[in-house]
């Protein structure tokens, strides 16, 4: 494992919004009919996976600034805003996992991006690890729209095996913290939530070639679900677009522009993870991960795996570029990745008992 540097105090999983999904939504699952909410457990930081794994990381090291873009115009600068946030608000999906009564994991709600037209979506591994659990009788949907509606399947296309090593047990933390190390999944949406056709292309951003820099402007965008009753999650949920300006970059490394960090901005809440920051040319330059969801919405900051930094990893963690696994057929790459996922479902599952 490479080497890192210090430890950034930061709240993780924030879209894992833990919701006590109960009697309204017990129509959503068949067998058994009520999904519930395990009692949290009293420690706040992660917790040791049962399965040898690395010890936690430090946080990535802030960068040295670099001159941000020119700003152009002021209307310029307003349509390229009202362009970026239209294209990443069509690309938005909620993502909404349902855990069965008497389960050790919790019932979720997050964020994800469409990437590309035919359908892949780039989310938190703490999210996408739930389509892990299909045989537990977890189930998941992709949401979209305002209110968010049913819109999608999806399977598991990729998660990064390190974090499923080593973080798995966030997902039965209450109130986990992480730095967002290969904290990064992608899922592949197999068909229509209903009998309607999959639009072609499939409304998408796509990854950015390279990271802003610290004071370039951005759009960031979610399906914040912070303070929601589970009522209103299932039947008045729309997502959060607002402007936003890069903080600084950081690294887990030593020069990789690894992370985004955005400063006051409100969508820092739980139900973002797995939302997206796009730069004002309409592409996807991170995946939020981390966040502070507490306090005055202008001390909150979240961070976003830069998409440079998903690219590189894949790459390191499989052999292969993630060009290659983008240009693939969705439902080929989820055959493909089928054989892996069940030795990573055992490990949630292992840390489920040791709990």
């Amino acid at each position: 494992m490479r080497r890192l540097t210090y430890l950034l105090a930061v709240t993780a999983a924030v879209g894992v919004a833990l919701f006590l999904v109960a009697a309204y939504l017990r129509a959503r699952v068949p067998t058994p009919p009520a999904p519930v909410v395990v009692a949290p457990p009293a420690a706040t930081t992660t917790a040791s996976a049962p399965a040898p794994a690395a010890p936690l990381p430090s946080a990535p090291t802030p960068l040295p600034a670099s001159a941000p873009a020119a700003a152009g115009s002021a209307v310029g600068q307003i349509a390229a805003r009202a362009a970026a946030s239209a294209a990443l608000e069509g690309a938005l999906v909620n993502i909404l996992c349902i855990a069965p009564a008497g389960s050790a994991f919790h019932s979720i709600s997050a964020s994800g991006v469409v990437v590309t037209p035919s359908g892949y979506v780039l989310t938190s591994a703490h999210v996408a690890a739930y389509f892990l659990l299909a045989d537990q009788g977890v189930s998941c949907v992709l949401r979209a729209g305002s209110p968010a509606k049913d819109a999608y399947t999806a399977s598991l296309a990729y998660i990064s095996p390190d974090w499923v090593a080593r973080d798995s047990a966030l997902l039965l933390e209450a109130s986990p913290t992480d730095t967002g190390e290969y904290d990064f999944a992608l899922l592949a949406i197999t068909g229509g939530a209903s009998k309607a056709p999959l639009p072609s292309p499939l409304p998408f951003v796509p990854l950015a070639a390279a990271s802003p820099a610290a004071g370039d402007a951005v759009v960031v965008g979610s399906y914040g679900a912070q303070g929601l009753s589970a009522q209103a999650i299932e039947t008045a949920l729309s997502p959060t677009l607002v402007p936003g300006a890069v903080a600084e970059l950081l690294t887990f490394d030593s020069t990789t522009p690894d992370v985004i960090a955005v400063a006051g901005s409100a969508a820092a809440e739980e139900g973002s993870s797995g939302g997206g920051v796009a730069t004002l040319d309409g592409a996807l330059a991170g995946s939020i991960t981390t966040s502070s969801n507490t306090g005055s919405i202008a001390s909150r900051t979240l961070s976003a795996l830069s998409a440079s930094y998903v690219r590189r990893e894949y790459a390191l963690e499989t052999g292969s570029s993630l060009a290659s696994l983008l240009a693939a057929p969705p439902r080929a790459a989820v055959g493909a990745f089928a054989a892996q996922a069940a030795a990573l479902e055992a490990i949630l599952l292992a840390a489920a008992r040791g709990r």
